[in-house]
């Protein structure tokens, strides 16, 4: 099995992230390849996909980062044996139908194979444009999903147990909430919203806890809390 794993930061980002984010990648032995540019994530994927020649491409934003060194191998082991897709579940509440659970852009990885056989599907967004009105509306990586779906394959969504700040749109349909700085199972740490100088202080706590290895979710807001 060969892989590869991108990471796409913009030229006017905020330097800590891309800091943290390669201390802790190194810290657990992540290869990553990055795209220091500013250009629209579902191009950049688009444009990585097709030109691999990997077996298996991974993609993490510069605002996501692992809290142990087992889960890349885990996604790794899992695609490999599936032949499909695994990533962090989301939702796109703001484009119908709003429960569409679909493994977000910030942390996934796919079988190249398997995405060339299912017609290379856009990790792309589609807006609600008047041309666009009797098309199914898509967020970033969701078409990938649903072709996927329309295939017969099935994928796997790793699911937000806690997060540190409440986003009153972050809804996983009947599942429960994610919010600012969610963590996934299995050990995914995911910002959302790192424009905000805010959300950065809580990136950066959480990255000094993983490089001390301090990191825990105590504390933090359940995400199937009735709360």
């Amino acid at each position: 099995m060969n892989f590869e794993i991108h990471t796409l930061y913009y030229k006017n980002s905020n330097p800590i992230f891309f800091d943290f984010h390669s201390k802790i990648m190194k810290k657990f032995d992540v290869p990553v390849q990055y795209t220091n540019e500013t250009l629209n994530v579902g191009i950049w994927m688009d444009r990585v996909m097709n030109n691999s020649k990997s077996d298996i491409v991974g993609f993490i934003d510069i605002d996501c980062i692992v809290t142990n060194k087992d889960i890349i191998n885990k996604c790794l082991s899992n695609v490999e044996k599936t032949k499909s897709m695994i990533g962090i579940a989301v939702s796109a509440n703001h484009i119908f139908p709003y429960t569409h659970i679909y493994i977000g852009p910030a942390f996934c990885f796919i079988d190249r194979q398997t995405w060339n056989k299912i017609g290379k599907p856009t990790f792309g967004q589609l807006k609600d444009k008047l041309k666009n009105i009797f098309k199914t509306k898509y967020d970033y990586s969701q078409n990938v999903c649903y072709q996927l779906e329309k295939n017969g394959i099935r994928y796997r969504a790793l699911y937000p147990q806690f997060f540190d700040k409440v986003h009153k749109e972050y809804y996983l349909h009947n599942y429960g909430m994610y919010g600012i700085g969610t963590y996934y199972e299995g050990g995914v740490y995911h910002l959302f919203e790192s424009r905000l100088n805010e959300n950065t202080k809580i990136f950066e706590k959480r990255c000094e806890q993983i490089l001390n290895d301090t990191f825990t979710t105590e504390g933090m807001i359940n995400s199937r809390s009735f709360e």
